[in-house]
């Protein structure tokens, strides 16, 4: 997928991978710089919610909450991606490479699965590119924004001077550019690992065993004599599908699926942790900052409702796809069980049967140990932030 490539070269270029790049000693240099100005967007932020003007006022504190978790998210992703380099380069190249002996149906759901990852990056891409430019934007079209900075911050130097607005105004610009390439970039991937090879694998999984349908005529049972009437023994005929079943075929399918589902939960999962807590933490914020708008701007309304889009969307997709593993994963077993493992060599049948032993345990996408990825959770999340919105709104009015 070309997708992929392309999301890896956004992702060399942000600081985050060394590929395709030479091992240089110059790139680790520049991930540690791209690093430490991220760092310090973060203590700006920091500083201006302990600031007493910025703390006082709780909804100046709780924009500036929210800006600073999705970018402690940005180090935490960076920071798993090049600790993970390996990891991410065996995935990308698993999902690029297209598997042999496909079948026409199983060749047509890797290209449906393509096409389905290649429609949600260019949605998902082109929110998160509306965001990068709208808040930096917003303070230069907005009325009576003059001297205005994008996100509330706090620096060591007089921001009113002419010099040093511009120096703060281009430390977030670039901050922000570096963000929203490194947090897109690094949830496609693992949409497209997930989609284009897991789910994709599973689809077909079913389709490669033969089942039983209906009542099937037993090959092992001796026919009557047509001339005494008597059972004779006849020669045992082949297995039906025997030059299938002689082929790896869906048990090598399956474990190669749960191989890559295991190498792409230890790839992402440390950073996925920290996005879903950054995840509920914003929605709540923004779902207070909107609420306590009392006048309407198209500009400042338009880039928190966008902002709020994001966050779900972000939660959302995780979560989706998520689902999508957790349920195709648990059709193995019932796929194991429908296929025609009578008529099935015996190597056949005890590879089935540790098939249906792993397929018990399905396979999920977790953030870390604790939180596993799904529709479910998707609601329990948004009855969370939802009330400590509840809770923000009853502190303010108070």
């Amino acid at each position: 997928m070309e997708l992929v490539r392309l999301l890896l070269r956004l992702m060399h270029w942000s600081g985050a991978l060394r590929h395709p790049s030479p091992a240089t000693g110059c790139y680790p240099l520049y991930s540690a710089g791209l690093l430490a100005l991220t760092a310090c967007f973060v203590a700006t932020q920091v500083a201006a919610v302990v600031d007493r003007q910025a703390g006082a006022d709780l909804d100046q504190a709780t924009l500036a909450l929210c800006v600073a978790s999705t970018m402690c998210v940005a180090i935490c992703k960076v920071l798993n991606i090049l600790r993970s380099e390996q990891l991410f380069l065996r995935l990308a190249h698993e999902v690029t490479t297209q598997p042999e002996g496909l079948s026409a149906w199983e060749r047509a759901a890797w290209a449906a699965s393509a096409r389905r990852v290649r429609r949600l990056s260019a949605v998902y891409g082109a929110l998160a590119a509306s965001m990068a430019v709208t808040w930096p934007a917003a303070p230069l079209v907005a009325a009576g924004g003059g001297g205005a900075l994008p996100f509330v911050a706090r620096f060591p130097f007089d921001v009113g001077a002419p010099a040093g607005y511009a120096a703060a105004f281009a430390f977030q610009l670039v901050v922000v550019g570096v963000v929203a390439v490194v947090v897109p970039c690094s949830d496609l991937f693992t949409v497209a690992c997930v989609s284009a090879r897991c789910c994709a694998s599973w689809s077909a999984a079913p389709r490669r065993a033969p089942r039983n349908r209906g009542q099937c005529p037993n090959p092992w049972r001796a026919a009557p004599h047509p001339r005494h009437g008597t059972r004779r023994r006849r020669r045992r005929p082949p297995a039906p599908g025997a030059a299938q079943w002689s082929t790896p075929g869906w048990p090598y399918t399956h474990v190669c699926c749960c191989s890559e589902a295991e190498c792409l939960n230890q790839a992402v999962g440390g950073a996925l942790l920290p996005q879903v807590v950054a995840s509920a933490a914003g929605i709540c914020f923004l779902l207070f900052q909107v609420a306590k708008k009392t006048s309407f701007h198209v500009v400042e309304t338009g880039k928190l409702l966008g902002y709020l889009t994001f966050m779900l969307s972000q939660l959302l997709f995780y979560c989706w796809f998520g689902d999508d593993m957790l349920s195709k994963s648990e059709r193995v077993a019932l796929a194991a069980y429908r296929c025609a493992w009578p008529g099935a060599p015996t190597n056949f049948q005890r590879s089935l049967l540790l098939v249906s032993m792993r397929a018990r345990k399905p396979l999920t996408l977790r953030a870390g140990k604790f939180f596993v990825f799904s529709r479910q959770a998707f609601v329990q999340v948004m009855n969370v932030s939802y009330s400590y919105f509840t809770v923000l709104r009853s502190l303010s009015e108070s």
